[in-house]
């Protein structure tokens, strides 16, 4: 049953998505001048990537804000819808398609040394999955594993290995997925059918909650 107050929640949530321009812009702010980065990447940096491109022109790009242009700022590979999350001074990859196949590989690409660090790997390979960051914890929420879509949920808190926690009530694939107030909201979606509901997960209680 919706739970009383849900409602509101998932409707700010979807307002969040929704309307960019009245949510604060995701941005990398280092707390202290980095010398060897100044020249290239400036102490708030706006930086963007193509997650479905196909050829081999992977890149990523940073925002000038004096020329109001955006210009690449390193040359990267990656696999192809791969999802990605930025955690402090890193980028972290993970799922997608490699060679074409889907892939379990999680990887953190240093933005300072434009390096790459190998994490432990998914407990399945993913593809159409989201991923939200929560105090310092990932999620890995539902996708295709196989040839269907899942509602399996895996979380990694950098200190440890992957595992599982409580599966949503609904499969979906190609999913929105937000935090608010503590808890994960995930909306929409496809599985057999083209989803419109949404549901809350409160990791205090391991607890999926239909909202609407």
């Amino acid at each position: 049953q919706p739970l009383p107050g849900c409602e509101l929640l998932a409707f700010h949530a979807l307002l969040w998505i929704s309307q960019p321009l009245t949510r604060t812009k995701i941005t990398f702010k280092f707390t202290e001048p980095r010398e060897s980065i100044r020249r290239n990447l400036e102490d708030t940096a706006y930086l963007a990537l193509e997650t479905y491109r196909t050829d081999n022109n992977k890149c990523i790009l940073q925002y000038n804000q004096i020329e109001d242009k955006w210009l690449k700022y390193a040359d990267i590979n990656y696999p192809n819808e791969v999802k990605v999350i930025p955690n402090g001074e890193n980028l972290i990859f993970i799922g997608g398609k490699s060679n074409g196949e889907r892939t379990a590989e999680v990887k953190s690409w240093n933005l300072r040394t434009k390096t790459w660090t190998q994490l432990p790997g998914m407990n399945y390979p993913r593809t159409w999955h989201r991923v939200v960051l929560l105090d310092d914890i990932i999620y890995v929420i539902g996708g295709l594993i196989g040839s269907y879509s899942e509602n399996k949920v895996d979380v990694f808190s950098f200190t440890g290995e992957w595992h599982s926690v409580k599966a949503m009530n609904v499969s979906r694939a190609l999913a929105a997925a937000v935090t608010l107030n503590g808890n994960i909201f995930v909306m929409g979606g496809q599985n057999a059918n083209v989803l419109n509901s949404v549901e809350r997960y409160d990791p205090t209680s391991n607890v999926w909650t239909l909202c609407a």
